[in-house]
């Protein structure tokens, strides 16, 4: 009961938030998700394009590049894990067709 309790205040505390009304609009994003991703990114416009946002949440794989060769391996999970965690849930739902 005490997790409802806790939604409720979030829910509460977050009604006049345009930015996480916004993120919630996603598919398969609830409450809780929103306000993780809101918290993390604050204000997007202090990154310049889609790529910055990536690099700093660590979704960007990582790419030893040399001048003959180049290779990308794994994402660098450089970011806060709780943005990386909180992405896939409602990435997923958009991303991947239902059969």
């Amino acid at each position: 009961m005490e997790v409802k309790k806790l939604e409720a205040r979030l829910e509460e505390l977050t009604k006049n938030d345009t930015v996480v009304a916004l993120i919630r609009t996603i598919p398969g994003t609830r409450l809780i998700t929103a306000t993780t991703i809101r918290a993390h990114m604050d204000d997007i416009g202090r990154f310049d394009s889609p790529k910055q946002l990536a690099a700093y949440a660590g979704l960007v794989p990582w790419a030893p590049n040399s001048a003959e060769r180049e290779r990308y391996g794994k994402i660098t999970k450089r970011g806060p894990n709780e943005l990386r965690t909180a992405r896939p849930g409602s990435h997923s739902c958009v991303t991947s067709p239902r059969s």
